[in-house]
Parts: structure tokens; C-alpha cells; sequence
């Protein structure tokens, strides 16, 4: 077992007071919490990766003994201890205990935009709703942007690069109409990116599309 990790287990047990002097700011010191946040998460509070997001917070660095470890490694952010730990596994504003002032900054509000668009399976910043905002943690994000106008601010190019605009994963809804007559059916509705719409110049007054099957393929084009 990593010595980091052993020294960690006497504090628990009460044999040591303490982790040695500079042991979280000499060389070695990201490697060694690497190994001791780890072990924390993984033996200790035995948390999966939907638990990090839920629960971490800088009073359970403190409550386990890592507080010394927290402010001198990572000055005192919960994140830049979990994303040693698990490089690229989580995001900032995924957590509920997200930094105060994140959305302050452009950076990190475009690279949340691109994560969302990702997420919400869509390719322009225009498709995104308010329900793709708050059903993926960003309510903060759509408020700080309404709030200070920033909506018109977001560089398109910068959070719609690399998104593939012409393949798509769609879910089909079903609907069962009421009561158990056989005259009562199932209706399915297939919702595509608004994108697509005006690419294929669809419109509230000209709404009528030609759907055909061709090879295994659902064939959708403009009844023009």
C-alpha cells in the first residue's frame, strides 16, 4: 500500500497526530494525494461517482483529517483534490458544491455550454432550453447569463467546434392513447434538431414533410 496512505491510516487510528511536516508542498505532494483521496473516497466514505457529485464539500475534507492536505495542495478546492484523483472524470458545476464565482468566467462558461450541448445530444447553442439547462445541473449558469445579458455574448464557433451536425442518436416517445379498445393505438413522435428544420426549410406555414422508408433508413424530406 502507498506509504501516504499508510500514514493516513495511523491519524485515523489516533498513532499519529499528523502527516509530516511539508509532506502536502515538497515534490511528490499531488502524487500522494492522489493516492490518499482515493483511498479516502473509495475505503472511507465508500462513495460512487454520483456520490462525489452529490456530496463533496470541503467540511468532509475537514471532518476525515485532510484538511491540511486540502488547503496546502490544492488551496481549498474540493475539485482540484477529486480531479487529482480522477483526472477528466468530473466537471466543476457538476458538483453541488460548485465554486461561487465559476460563471464569471467566459472560458468556463462556453466550456460548459459545449459539455451541455454534448450532453443534451445537440449541436447549436440555439437548440438548448431552459429544461436542458436545469435537468443537467446548469440553472445557475442559465441565470448568471439572463441576468447579465450574456446570452448574445457566447462565441458559436467556440462551443457548437466538433460537433457533428448531420448524425444524430434520437429516442422515440411513445404515447398510448386512453382505455383498452383495440380502436385505441400508440402514437410516436421522433423530435429533430431544430437545425435540421431550418436546413430543410421547414416552417410553421409549410410544415409538410415526406417520410418514406428506404434501405433501413427513415427518409425525411420537404413536400415542396
Amino acid at each position: 500500500m502507498h506509504i501516504a496512505v499508510e500514514i493516513y491510516k495511523k491519524i485515523l487510528k489516533g498513532e499519529l497526530k499528523q502527516f509530516p511536516n511539508r509532506f502536502w508542498v515538497d515534490p511528490g505532494a499531488e502524487e500522494n494525494a492522489k493516492e490518499v483521496t482515493k483511498y479516502f473516497v473509495e475505503e472511507i466514505l465508500k462513495w460512487n461517482h454520483d456520490d462525489i457529485r452529490e456530496k463533496l464539500c470541503e467540511a468532509i475534507f475537514r471532518k476525515n483529517k485532510l484538511s491540511g492536505m486540502l488547503e496546502s495542495t490544492f488551496g481549498r478546492s474540493p475539485f482540484k483534490a477529486i480531479d487529482n484523483a480522477y483526472p477528466n472524470t468530473f466537471k466543476e458545476w457538476e458538483f453541488k458544491a460548485a465554486p461561487k464565482h465559476i460563471w464569471e468566467v467566459k472560458e468556463k462558461r462556453e466550456e460548459a455550454i459545449k459539455w451541455l450541448l454534448t450532453k443534451a445530444n445537440k449541436d447549436k447553442f440555439e437548440e438548448l432550453t431552459n429544461i436542458d439547462f436545469l435537468n443537467n445541473g446548469l440553472g445557475g449558469l442559465m441565470d448568471y447569463l439572463h441576468r447579465h445579458k450574456e446570452f448574445d455574448n457566447i462565441d458559436r464557433n467556440t462551443v457548437e467546434e466538433g460537433l457533428n451536425a448531420k448524425e444524430r442518436i434520437l429516442k422515440v416517445s411513445f404515447n398510448k392513447s386512453g382505455g383498452t379498445s383495440s380502436r385505441n393505438g400508440v402514437t410516436t413522435r421522433l423530435t429533430l434538431p431544430i437545425s435540421w428544420i431550418r436546413e430543410l426549410g421547414i416552417t410553421e406555414e409549410n410544415r409538410e414533410v415526406i417520410a418514406k422508408i428506404e434501405n433501413g433508413k427513415i427518409i425525411i424530406k420537404p413536400n415542396k
